[in-house]
């Protein structure tokens, strides 16, 4: 028996009511990124970003997809109730100033993020190289 509908929203809710699950979400809704840059935007530590990003996954507002060595993180509503849940939000979030400047700081940054993250991809990293120059 599937699970009853006040339960599914009281999940849903709860997984909301977190502000820096918000935040999160506001990152995401800019674009997909991978738990190092939601790190890096929030300050705060890659486990803390990763147990936030478990509990939103499992409420059902986002999803991860593996590419290469990264796990990248991406809105994906599971159905209608989660993304009716998100379009409030995101509404919500967008006037809020902190949210509007993390996403700034997520526009400006990503492109140097992602530049690190793929030299760290490249089968010879600096170090490497410098290995194989002996």
């Amino acid at each position: 028996m599937g699970k009853l509908p006040h339960i599914i929203l009281s999940k849903k809710l709860k997984a909301l009511q977190d502000p820096t699950r918000l935040k999160i979400l506001s990152l995401l809704s800019k674009r997909p990124l991978c738990v190092c840059v939601i790190t890096e935007a929030l300050r705060l530590a890659q486990p803390t970003i990763s147990r936030h990003l478990a509990l939103l996954e499992n409420a059902g507002f986002i999803q991860k997809e593996r590419q290469g060595r990264m796990i990248i993180y991406a809105i994906s509503p599971e159905d209608e109730l989660a993304q009716r849940l998100l379009d409030v939000t995101l509404k919500e979030t967008a006037k809020d100033p902190e949210c509007a400047a993390l996403s700034n700081h997520v526009e400006d940054e990503t492109g140097g993020t992602l530049a690190l993250l793929r030299r760290q991809e490249d089968p010879l990293t600096p170090r490497k190289k410098q290995q194989e120059m002996i």
